[in-house]
């Protein structure tokens, strides 16, 4: 029997069980090294284990993994053994890499890795931006292409096809490309130009701020000390409190010019802001609209474009000059155009009960002409 008394031992409890999946809102056990940004700039954990000579971290504590372009981690050393004559056949797959190919891990799923780096490269290539589509349905269509490539990279789909269409689309869009990656680079510089600009407003604000403050401060006890100078003076105190007043209001007034100067200014600084991505986006409007007038001269034909006369038809005689006609012909006489239409005398038979016909006449003959075409004669 176990002993009893203040003295003895009780039952062992057990261990707290410290969970490994995650402390502090980071895996225990696994190491992310950030960059000055807070992004992840390498991932690693303390189950590594090189693959091909079986270092782990226990017994290397500085071991370091690096991930092979066919995505295969294997240590620094090993890499320096095997790679360090030149190109080289991965031990896991046989791929040919170099060693200038290795880079850290990012993420900790390598098929996240591999999605995330094909992309990379994807979009590279399929720089072009909404604004130089002539519809969203051409725009959403360019996506599905990037999409499809993409899958296809990165589940190993019908490789061989997949990038000689990459190739192809290259070779055709090279100095788009090549105009797309640099007008990225120049809004990255103008973006960097912005965010400077606008950091040094604020420094300048809060220098504003600062001497605002101190001028405060040093007008008081500049206007304490006057005060008791004046008292001394033998000055009444109604006086000082007057003129101190009188100034009060004064400096009052100095301080709103003051920030209705700045506020002028910080207006001004707002609109250059926003005139630079206006000036862009107008020229971006101006491009989008000539193009689609382009392509709506180029492709737009017209329901009936391909329809000719119909003289192969029938043979209809033209109606006469005096009625906008061509004139008189031979073949079939359209008893709506008769000449008789021409003559207010004889056409007077016609005009009983408020006909009009000088508008009816061409109404009805347009609506004949329609009436096959399924076409509103207005």
């Amino acid at each position: 029997m176990p002993p009893k008394g203040p003295g003895a031992l009780g039952p062992a409890k057990p261990r707290a069980q410290v969970p490994t999946s995650a402390l502090g809102g980071s895996l225990v056990g696994q190491a992310q090294v950030r960059d000055r940004s807070g992004r992840i700039s390498e991932y690693s954990s303390s189950d590594d284990k090189c693959p091909i000579c079986k270092t782990d971290r226990y017994l290397s504590p500085r071991l370091r993994l690096m991930v092979s372009p066919c995505y295969h981690k294997m240590c620094e050393s090993c890499i320096d053994r095997l790679f360090s004559l030149g190109p080289a056949a991965c031990p896991v797959c046989g791929q040919i890499v170099r060693k200038q190919q290795f880079s850290a891990q990012i993420f900790e799923d390598l098929s996240v890795e591999e999605e995330v780096n094909v992309r990379k490269r994807v979009a590279k290539l399929f720089t072009r931006k909404p604004e130089e589509f002539p519809s969203l349905r051409a725009y959403n269509d360019y996506l599905e292409e990037f999409e499809e490539l993409t899958f296809n990279l990165v589940h190993k789909i019908d490789l061989e096809h997949t990038k000689a269409r990459l190739a192809q689309y290259e070779a055709l869009h090279r100095s788009a490309i090549a105009q797309q990656q640099q007008q990225h680079e120049q809004d990255s510089l103008r973006q960097a130009q912005l965010d400077e600009a606008e950091r040094q407003e604020r420094l300048l604000r809060a220098q504003k701020v600062r001497e605002e403050q101190e001028r405060e401060a040093a007008e008081r006890e500049a206007e304490e000390r006057e005060m008791v100078l004046e008292l001394e003076k033998g000055r009444s105190i109604d006086e000082v409190l007057e003129e101190r007043q009188r100034k009060r209001q004064a400096r009052a007034l100095a301080s709103q010019r003051r920030e209705q100067e700045e506020q002028q200014r910080q207006q001004q600084f707002e609109a250059r802001l926003r005139a630079a991505p206006q000036a862009q986006r107008t020229k971006l409007n101006a491009a989008e609209i000539e193009y689609i007038r382009a392509v709506a001269q180029s492709d737009f034909v017209g329901p009936f474009a391909t329809l000719d006369d119909g003289t192969n038809l029938a043979d209809v005689r033209a109606a006469p000059v005096s009625l906008g006609g061509l004139g008189p012909g031979d073949g079939y006489v359209d008893p709506w155009l008769k000449p008789e239409w021409a003559s207010r005398t004889a056409a007077s038979q016609y005009r009983a009960g408020g006909y009009d016909w000088q508008h009816q006449v061409w109404q009805r003959g347009l609506e004949a002409l329609c009436d096959g075409l399924a076409l509103p004669p207005w």
